[in-house]
């Protein structure tokens, strides 16, 4: 009906105002009739509460508790929270990246002194190998 009502309207170049007075209705009345608010107030089609924080099903549900739900929420928003907390001081994360990092490091000092040793023995062993002193 809106969309009938706006494009009548504009085929007759009126204004909304203009249009109004020519049915014989108000300003609000067309205004309601082109966004379909005419419909919406006939129907029901309100937030409850429970259906604005998606907590409760579309129907009204006459044992739903909606303070209850809210405090479940509120609960699993406490846990979570303090979970970020811990997380965010450092102490889980700290001591995870360390348990999972430190044998990399480990190894990786060993490497290095292993690579160090290598080169030594390399740089010992080639010149003389060079010369003939060493056989393979």
């Amino acid at each position: 009906m809106a969309r009938l009502v706006r494009e009548l309207r504009k085929l007759t170049g009126l204004t909304q105002e203009k249009f109004a007075a020519k049915l014989g209705v108000t300003f609000p009345t067309i205004n309601r009739w082109e966004n379909d608010r005419a419909e919406i107030e006939a129907n029901d089609w309100s937030l409850t509460p429970g259906r604005y924080v998606g907590v409760a099903p579309e129907e009204e549900d006459e044992d739903f508790d909606f303070e209850e739900a809210l405090r479940d929420i509120h609960v699993e928003l406490e846990d979570l929270n303090a979970e970020a907390v811990q997380l965010a001081a450092g102490q889980k994360i700290l001591r995870l990246f360390e348990e999972t990092v430190s044998p990399l490091h480990q190894q990786m000092e060993l490497l290095k002194r292993q690579n160090t040793s290598l080169a030594i023995a390399r740089d010992l062993l080639l010149p003389k190998l060079m010369n003939g002193e060493v056989a393979v």
